[in-house]
Parts: C-alpha cells; sequence; structure tokens
C-alpha cells in the first residue's frame, strides 16, 4: 500500500448547504423550476456535466452554462462565508496517515472546489496533490488512474461515500473503503467506516501485512 485517495463531498466534508442555497439562489434568478433538496442530495457526487443536465432545466444551452458559471462561483463564496464542516475525527486521523502514506483527493467537483476546502479549513499541508473533474473532466476512475500515474501508485486504495466512488475504484483496480456518514451506498467494499480512526488502524494492519 503507496498512498491514500480520497474522494471530498461526504467522504471529507459536508458543504450541503451552501451548495444548496447556491443553485436555489441561481434557480430563483432565472426563473426555471426549483431542485428540491431530496433531488439535489442525489446528485451528489456525480460529475458536474450530470448535474447540469439535472438542474436549471428549460434553459437554453448557452444560458445555462452560464448560470452553471455563476453557481460554480456563488457556491465557493458562500462555502469561504461558512456553513461547510469537516467530519469529527478527521484532521488527527489524516495527520497520522499522513505519516505513513501519501494522500491524495479526486473528486468529481469543479475546479476550485478542491482548493477552497483546502483554503477554508487549513488542510493544504496534508495532501500532496489533487484532481477535480474541472481540471480533467473525465470519468473518476480514469482521474484515479491519472494520480496513480502522475505519482508514480502502485498499490493506493480509495477512500469513498457512494456506489460511484466504489465502481470508480473498480475501475483503476484499487481496494475500496466506504465511509458510511455520507451521501450513498456501496455494494462490497473492502471495509465500511463509521469513524475516520478506523482508517489509522485498517491501513496500518494492511500495510504491515503486506
Amino acid at each position: 500500500m503507496d498512498g491514500v485517495i480520497f474522494d471530498l463531498d461526504g467522504t471529507l466534508w459536508d458543504a450541503t448547504e451552501p451548495a444548496y442555497e447556491a443553485l436555489i439562489r441561481i434557480e430563483e434568478k432565472e426563473g426555471t423550476e426549483i431542485t428540491s433538496r431530496e433531488k439535489f442530495m442525489g446528485l451528489i457526487g456525480k460529475p458536474m456535466d450530470e448535474i447540469a443536465r439535472a438542474a436549471l432545466l428549460g434553459m437554453e444551452p448557452d444560458k445555462k452554462k452560464k448560470a452553471f458559471e455563476d453557481f460554480y462561483e456563488l457556491e465557493l463564496a458562500l462555502i469561504r462565508q461558512g456553513g461547510s464542516f469537516l467530519f469529527p475525527n478527521l484532521v488527527e486521523t489524516l495527520e497520522e496517515l499522513k505519516e505513513d502514506f501519501p494522500l491524495f483527493i479526486v473528486s468529481n467537483c469543479q475546479e476550485g472546489y478542491i482548493e477552497t476546502f483546502l483554503e477554508v479549513h487549513g488542510l493544504a499541508y496534508l495532501f500532496q496533490d489533487f484532481l477535480s473533474w474541472g481540471a480533467s473532466p473525465q470519468p473518476k476512475g480514469d482521474n484515479i488512474l491519472l494520480i496513480m500515474k502522475n505519482h508514480g501508485l502502485k498499490s493506493p486504495v480509495y477512500v469513498g461515500d457512494t456506489r460511484g466512488d466504489e465502481l470508480a475504484s473498480l475501475h483503476a483496480g484499487i481496494p475500496y473503503y466506504h465511509i458510511e456518514l455520507g451521501f450513498g451506498q456501496a455494494e462490497a467494499p473492502i471495509a465500511r467506516i463509521n469513524d475516520h480512526r478506523q482508517l489509522v488502524d485498517i491501513f496500518k494492519k494492511r500495510l504491515s501485512d503486506e
């Protein structure tokens, strides 16, 4: 085991409130159908182009593109104002994991979102690199493979919170660990995590067993 790659939303933090508020404000401004909270929760973790197809319905493509650019900008601004939170025991877990493994983030978010997460919570020192869908618009599994290639990783693991994360791990051919605190389900993860502190013992044991 030579690295830990994390998803972001539902895995490391919850930024649902500012994100949903940003979408509602833009939909109200554009006069489109308001996305329900239930529908929005089902979109979390999906690539940004899928989210764009599911929200701001009825808009012309060019107007919709501009509206989503406004949404991305407003979302990051609202996150900087507050409303996001880290999961319990996260920072100490990451600090301990970093002693043994390089840490990375691969997320389906827009460019600037991971940077805002690191900035708002002061966590840039913990991660060696990150990759978003916005910077590399391809399936998450391919972006995991790209991070692996860029850093010479042969046997990393992926930590996420949705079935999509599990499928991305399968595509990349690496083990998947599922955070139960997040937004989705998994079918057959290596382990189900209810407290991030569990990752320390699990990964140290995996390392010692190799």
